[in-house]
């Protein structure tokens, strides 16, 4: 089942013409993604205060701009940094389901704060060899949420003290259910980097993603889901509900992740696979 009701990329969108150059901003009437937030009972996220801390300092705030025929819209999510030029996020955050096109700039911010990032932005232009999303999800309206995972490759990386995590592709199950785990990204609302860490809110763990109960708010789509050492496990990319927040014992649905580990399989998952085509070893 297409998941683009609970898409978490779209927050505040702000729409305008060319002639005006930003100038007026009003919220569309045809776009059909709600602006999900789900936050189950108490909201346990923390505010990640030293920004430039490891793990903090890979953790990329986006403002994702999309152009449909002469109407531009401003998204925002989260990327994370896997190697010195490359940056992983959710899939539409480069390709837009309810738009059906590509996002025309992403201004990337690592560690970034409400008074400013650890380093300056980076504004990304869409070409064919810098952002990239599986052809299985760009698909014209039955987009594959299966395949909802994308790469930016930069041409020059930020300087210090701008990190990245490590990708570990033989995450077991059993590990995804008892590990502590982190999830880090970014509130568009507040620009804040919340961080939650936990291993009592795995709910299911299934072939390509898992369920969990983690609290989370719209800009977070994007987020990795890592252990403490810094190794990337898995990609936050669906909300649970539409509702600005629900019961602590809410049962009809939970934020969903794609699994990047594959259960000790020596086939690794095409998640980790599709980083893996455009990695660049850091120097």
């Amino acid at each position: 089942m297409k998941k683009l009701l609970s898409i978490l990329c779209a927050l505040s969108i702000m729409v305008s013409l060319s002639s005006t150059a930003y100038a007026e901003r009003t919220e569309p009437d045809h776009d059909p993604v709600p602006e999900p937030n789900t936050i189950f009972g108490t909201d346990e996220r923390q505010v990640v205060t030293n920004t430039s801390q490891k793990g903090a300092n890979a953790v990329c705030n986006l403002t994702l701009t999309f152009k449909k025929g002469n109407t531009y819209y401003t998204k925002y999510g989260t990327g994370f940094m896997y190697s010195r030029l490359n940056m992983a996020t959710a899939g539409h955050c480069i390709w837009d389901p309810s738009l059906d096109t590509y996002v025309e700039t992403i201004k990337i911010a690592p560690g970034d704060t409400p008074s400013g990032g650890i380093v300056a932005p980076k504004t990304v232009t869409y070409k064919s060899g810098n952002l990239h999303v599986p052809s299985q999800y760009v698909n014209n309206g039955d987009e594959d949420w299966r395949y909802d995972y994308g790469v930016v490759v930069l041409t020059q990386q930020f300087p210090s003290p701008v990190g990245y995590f490590g990708l570990d592709s033989t995450f077991t199950d059993k590990q995804y259910e008892t590990e502590y785990l982190n999830l880090s990204g970014y509130d568009s609302k507040s620009r804040n980097q919340y961080k939650q860490r936990s291993n009592s809110k795995m709910v299911e763990v299934r072939n390509l993603d898992f369920l969990m109960k983690y609290d989370t708010q719209p800009g977070m789509s994007g987020s990795p889901i890592y252990t403490d050492d810094r190794y990337v496990v898995g990609l936050y990319n669906y909300a649970a509900s539409s509702a600005l927040k629900v019961g602590e014992d809410y049962t009809d649905g939970y934020n969903s992740a794609h699994k990047l580990g594959n259960d000790g399989s020596s086939t690794k998952s095409k998640f980790y696979q599709y980083l893996k085509q455009y990695y660049i070893d850091p120097e």
